[in-house]
């Protein structure tokens, strides 16, 4: 998994990429890479599903609109 762009691991970048955390050259080179790599594309459609599959099917527990607004107060000052 290493050397596959810059000396950093595919899932690390991946990672990066999907958080869009890639500066936009970067982005556009790994893009292009993948592309070009059946493994890479395979582990980016992968990652792809997995934080869809996140999204959808994992509830986050909602909190009250006075506990967010205590938060904001403690923060602010």
């Amino acid at each position: 998994m290493r050397d596959f762009n810059n000396g950093m691991s595919l899932k690390k970048q991946i990672s990066l990429y999907l958080d869009n955390q890639l500066p936009s050259q970067e982005a556009i080179a790994f893009k292009s890479k993948v592309e070009e790599n059946l493994r890479g594309q395979k582990m980016l459609e992968s990652e792809i599903q997995f934080r869809e599959y996140i999204k959808t099917n994992v509830k986050r527990p909602s909190v009250s609109q006075g506990f967010i607004e205590n938060l904001m107060t403690r923060i602010q000052g």
